[in-house]
């Protein structure tokens, strides 16, 4: 099992498009993801799948 680390998330909250993206009244960072339906995720409960979708792909893999 992966653990995502905090610069992770924080880098897919950067590289997301700022009309997909929002900061719940409590102050959580949120992105929009497809779950069957269109939805806000806080960053914190995205899956080690959404994660790995979001990040950059490295080179040579």
């Amino acid at each position: 099992m992966t653990t995502t680390t905090k610069a992770q998330l924080d880098l897919i909250y950067r590289r997301t498009h700022n009309d997909y993206k929002g900061v719940s009244a409590d102050g959580v960072r949120m992105i929009m993801v497809c779950r069957g339906v269109t939805c806000l995720v806080p960053l914190d409960d995205l899956t080690p799948e959404e994660v790995a979708q979001r990040l950059p792909k490295s080179k040579g893999n």
